[in-house]
């Protein structure tokens, strides 16, 4: 059996004054996912689900804006 491996990268602009937030939910067919946050390319938190319904979440907070 082979399995599946995919990486993709989304870069996003965040409003003023919210957070960035990245969520993963897999299905019932569950497997295995990761999250990774990087904030003016610095890592900021990295986190997996695993199995049915796993569940992940990466959150990080945004510096203060250049003026």
């Amino acid at each position: 059996m082979f399995g599946f491996f995919s990486i993709w990268k989304k870069t996003a602009d965040v409003p003023t004054g919210k957070d960035p937030v990245v969520a993963i939910v897999l299905d019932d067919k569950g497997g295995q996912a990761a999250c990774t946050l990087a904030i003016r390319d610095k890592h900021v938190q990295r986190a997996t689900a695993m199995g049915e319904f796993g569940r992940a979440t990466c959150t990080g907070e945004l510096p203060a804006a250049d003026h």
